[in-house]
């Protein structure tokens, strides 16, 4: 399967990059837009966003405060990693200290668009 240099999607000749069958340059767009939000949180103390891309969900905004990655509250410095389960199996009410679900959130972001003709695209980007 060759894949094209711009667009890393399936190999379109005659087609602009960013196209693919019914689906619009903007439509793409807005779908991209829509998988970004979904792993970005707004720092509770100062509106600040923070994006994720390693590590457990205890994340630190520049400010300094500590929040959490999947409830999106701050976590005071008196609770701590208490505010996690710590084990990869847990099945406590607490959030987990490890995400596990990044592909559904992503997917949860964007089901209103979720139909044949974006399920590729979609497909293409995770």
């Amino acid at each position: 399967m060759i894949k094209g240099v711009k667009c890393n999607q399936v190999d379109h000749p005659g087609k602009a990059c960013y196209s693919l069958g019914n689906i619009t340059q903007s439509k793409r767009q807005e779908i991209e837009d829509k998988m970004t939000e979904a792993l970005i949180v707004k720092c509770n103390q100062c509106n600040k966003s923070i994006f994720k891309n390693e590590g457990c969900n205890k994340v630190t905004c520049v400010c300094g405060t500590h929040n959490c990655y999947i409830c999106k509250q701050i976590i005071p410095k008196s609770v701590g990693y208490s505010h996690f389960c710590r084990s990869h199996n847990c099945d406590c009410n607490k959030c987990h200290l490890w995400e596990q679900n990044t592909k559904k959130r992503l997917l949860d972001a964007v089901k209103e668009d979720y139909n044949n003709e974006t399920k590729k695209l979609i497909t293409g980007l995770l």
